[in-house]
């Protein structure tokens, strides 16, 4: 009896074409979906960050043991003077090996700013082919990351890893015309492919 009545409603083609929708979705379902970790720093590592001042931003950059999201360190940058133009960045580089081509990628990475004024700091992703950008994603122009506030998460997204890419690079930026604290922790770069 209950087989009848579901045959009676199948017959029927506005629920017929629903059925066979849902059973091509569940059918092409992302089984073979991957994920690798690129980046997995949580600061008590190996990885390698570098702080540079581009003139006439003259930031401090250290290690921080008193703020931090998880562990014991951050990485942090401190203005106290607003100038008219440069900046100050942490950056991490490496040659990426076996990122698939035409995978996602997405860095996230916990932020905590202090009394940060003007434009403010910035994350990004950058891919270098040869001696040229292949591709830079970042959060300026696209999210505001200033104020006070305790660490939270922020994202870049790039939506399809080029060929060629021969070096990569995370970035955490402050603007020259800010001033106050930011802090950088639990940075993360996934490929999903």
């Amino acid at each position: 009896m209950i087989l009848r009545h579901v045959q009676f409603h199948l017959d029927q083609k506005p629920l017929k074409a629903i059925f066979l929708f849902f059973v091509l979705l569940v059918a092409c379902s992302d089984d073979d979906h991957k994920t690798l970790q690129i980046v997995n720093d949580d600061l008590e590592g190996a990885n390698s960050w570098q702080f540079v001042n581009v003139s006439p931003a003259a930031h401090s950059g250290g290690i921080n043991i008193t703020e931090f999201a998880s562990a014991s360190h951050s990485l942090g940058i401190k203005s106290s003077v607003a100038v008219g133009s440069g900046f100050s960045y942490w950056s991490y580089w490496w040659t990426p090996k076996n990122i698939p081509v035409g995978s996602k990628l997405e860095l996230t990475v916990k932020v905590k700013v202090e009394g940060v004024t003007g434009p403010g700091t910035y994350v990004a992703l950058r891919g270098d082919i040869g001696t040229g950008s292949g591709f830079f994603e970042s959060t300026q122009g696209k999210q505001t990351i200033s104020g006070s506030q305790e660490f939270a998460t922020y994202k870049v997204t790039l939506e399809s890893f080029p060929e060629g890419i021969t070096a990569m690079a995370i970035f955490f930026v402050l603007d020259g015309t800010s001033t106050g604290a930011a802090f950088f922790d639990d940075i993360s770069l996934v490929s999903h492919h």
